[in-house]
């Protein structure tokens, strides 16, 4: 890394040389791993250390060649040759296999110079789902989930910046079959990730109807959640929300059956979020006019079915202001809604870093609703804000949108505590005052202004 400066330096002087060199070390490292079969690596194994700098010197080739012009650029055979000897390696190890999706990535910018080879690609991200372990350590374990979540956030990557490729190529259907088979094998996480990608790919549909169809069929698992019974019944009240999560219990008792349970709760709220951010922000640059006028957005439909859940979410979230709020929780989990272990550790200077404390953080009940509580609270914010961002219009003609807004994403906002404090900040993203008048600004940005400075006075 300390020599990335240099090399991007001559990559961008002297590209040829440069792109062969980047060929020459992938095919050298490559071969002289399938000759010494893979052992086991860890992060301090020779062996990891090389393909670490092997990464490093493929990225920064890559990213300084593509800023140059097309015809200043080597040939595509040169620049495509590490890309295909990467697709080609098995290399064996977890560890590593997350450095390969890293210069695959890089390499992704030249993709538009042999299209088909996505398919490949597609391939090499979705076979890393394939993989189980049986019989590995913890460590291991760990290490595969990490390489999983690169592979998917690659598979975003490649939807954002080839959308029109794939469609050209017909391949949206085929990641749509890929997806739907690891759908219930992966974490709620690449699914956040599988979605994304898939809206990404399909807003580049030519037609307005066939960017609906694609959406609403990609959206359809994540609406079924929020309209769910028991997500239904979470988001009903306070009390409700408390009892769905486990808080209205005391924070020690809880079986390991029960914790799970919680858990798996946990992570399909926040999926069911993330997800519709993710819905939110890709389908921003999908919006166009009618001819009649009118504001249309292939999104629209899906995020419609859901943001009234989540306003309701919202307003559940800040009955946890109300007087009284306390009787509503369990032992120890009335500490959830105070500043986060994190952040205490942060001010008094401990290492947050520790492996000690990092143990005693994942193994705190409280501490994980803590984390929840606080991305939750801030990604229903932020859908709010990105809706009125992306759908614009659409999201503005109710006639009693403020009304709404006053009592379910307000409610009790001059009343957070300095936990929520970032979240509420979030509010900045959907307050458009010349579509809201006065009063707007009088009923709801005035509270969180004061209260944003009281807190901060109290901080200071």
């Amino acid at each position: 890394p300390q020599y990335s400066g240099i090399i991007s330096l001559v990559a961008g002087v002297r590209p040829t040389e440069a792109a062969e060199l980047m060929a020459m070390c992938v095919t050298s490292l490559v071969n002289e791993w399938n000759a010494n079969g893979a052992a086991a690596v860890t992060k301090s194994s020779p062996a990891y250390l090389e393909c670490d700098a092997l990464q490093c010197l493929v990225e920064t080739v890559a990213s300084a060649i593509s800023k140059l012009p097309r015809d200043k650029q080597p040939g595509a055979e040169m620049l495509l040759a590490p890309l295909r000897v990467l697709l080609d390696w098995g290399c064996g190890s977890s560890l590593v296999m997350k450095l390969q999706l890293t210069m695959i990535e890089s390499l992704l910018v030249f993709m538009d110079l042999s299209p088909p080879l996505l398919r490949n690609v597609l391939q090499k991200l979705f076979s890393v789902f394939d993989i189980y372990l049986t019989g590995a350590t913890e460590a291991q374990i760990e290490e595969a989930k990490v390489t999983k979540t690169k592979s998917a956030a690659v598979f975003v990557r490649v939807c954002s910046l080839h959308a029109q490729l794939l469609n050209q190529l017909s391949l949206l259907e085929p990641m749509y079959q890929m997806v739907t088979e690891h759908w219930t094998s992966c974490s709620f996480r690449h699914r956040q990730y599988f979605v994304e990608g898939l809206i990404c790919a399909g807003v580049a549909l030519p037609t307005l109807d066939e960017q609906q169809g694609v959406i609403s069929q990609i959206m359809q698992p994540v609406v079924n959640i929020w309209r769910s019974p028991g997500t239904q019944r979470a988001i009903s009240t306070a009390g409700a929300f408390s009892e769905y999560l486990g808080m209205n219990q005391s924070a020690t008792n809880a079986t390991a059956e029960r914790l799970e349970v919680y858990r798996e709760r946990r992570s399909e709220l926040m999926f069911a979020i993330n997800a519709m951010v993710a819905a939110a922000k890709s389908c921003k640059s999908a919006q166009q006019k009618r001819s009649d006028g009118t504001s249309a957005n292939p999104g629209w439909i899906s995020v419609q079915q859901v943001l009234p859940h989540v306003l309701q979410t919202l307003q559940v979230l800040g009955m946890f202001s109300d007087p009284g709020w306390e009787s509503l929780l369990g032992t120890g989990f009335r500490k959830a809604f105070e500043l986060s272990t994190m952040e205490k550790a942060n001010l008094l200077g401990i290492d947050v870093h520790d492996p000690d404390f990092q143990s005693m953080v994942k193994e705190d009940p409280v501490a994980k609703v803590q984390h929840f509580l606080n991305k939750f609270y801030e990604s229903c914010f932020d859908f709010v804000g990105r809706c009125a961002a992306a759908f614009g219009d659409l999201f503005y003609s109710p006639a009693n949108l403020l009304e709404e807004l006053s009592q379910t994403v307000f409610y009790n906002v001059d009343k957070l505590r300095i936990t929520p404090l970032r979240m509420a900040i979030r509010i900045h993203y959907f307050v458009r005052c010349y579509a809201m008048g006065l009063m707007f600004i009088v009923q709801a940005v005035f509270p969180v202004s004061s209260f944003i400075f009281r807190v901060a006075w109290m901080e200071a």
